[in-house]
């Protein structure tokens, strides 16, 4: 993401600038929210189990939260697609003709492959063609988290008065895409039937091979990413703490 790349066509901020002097708190919650709390409440969770068990009760709470999740989780979504759809054949008409593929293929071509072959798999009552969805989902959801995080990153930097050089944003990108393969391949399974929701149905190997090249990529793009931020530290005194 470069300077210009957080201004739109008539030179005006694509996100709204926070002003440099908010107060202390404000950034803090806003790290928090957008991930930070993590490195609490992990910690905090496993030092609970370790010394407290799992009892029924603990379970049962668990169990109802899971599904209680879906209060979040599907206006979220449907927001999501009503952001994307919104204007969606203006912003076709007015894309150049490689952005007007993009927006056609994620819009309008997957989806409808995607609804095609779950209503093929339905009607047929296949199996193992419900799997392979289940296998594409799994393959795809890392995508789908790699870039949304990536996108809050952005986000927050520019709402910070922070840009990216182009060494860094491939370097971020190249984090995420490694991560996003190794989620995937770790950890390595043999062939063999699986089961989701009911569904039983047969899957490929994820060898140990891909499982340790996934693995080395990943930390060779955490080390790359390491080195790109220490010279924006030393060249700024400036982090995207997102």
């Amino acid at each position: 993401m470069s300077a210009a790349s957080s201004l739109d066509d008539d030179g005006r901020p694509l996100v709204a600038a926070v002003p440099a002097d908010s107060p202390r708190s404000a950034r803090a919650m806003e790290l928090l929210a957008i991930g930070g709390l993590t490195f609490v409440l992990f910690p905090l969770a496993w030092v609970l189990r370790a010394s407290l068990g799992l009892d029924e009760a603990e379970l049962a709470v668990g169990f109802v939260f899971f599904h209680a999740a879906h209060w979040l989780n599907d206006p979220h979504f449907a927001v999501t697609y009503f952001l994307f759809y919104e204007g969606f054949g203006t912003r076709v008409a007015q894309s150049e003709p490689a952005q007007r593929m993009r927006w056609l293929a994620a819009g309008v071509a997957v989806p409808l492959a995607l609804g095609i072959w779950a209503a093929y798999a339905l009607a047929t009552r296949d199996a193992q063609a419900l799997g392979w969805m289940a296998q594409g989902m799994y393959l795809l959801v890392g995508w789908h988290y790699g870039k949304q995080g990536f996108g809050v990153l952005t986000v927050v930097a520019a709402r910070r008065g922070i840009t990216f050089l182009a060494r860094e944003r491939t370097a971020l990108l190249a984090h995420v895409y490694a991560a996003w393969a190794f989620a995937w391949a770790n950890p390595s399974t043999a062939a063999g039937e699986f089961e989701e929701k009911g569904v039983v149905y047969w899957a490929p190997a994820r060898p140990a091979w891909l499982e340790l090249a996934t693995g080395t990529l990943l930390a060779l793009t955490t080390i790359a990413l390491a080195v790109v931020l220490a010279q924006r530290w030393r060249r700024e005194r400036t982090l995207p703490w997102a």
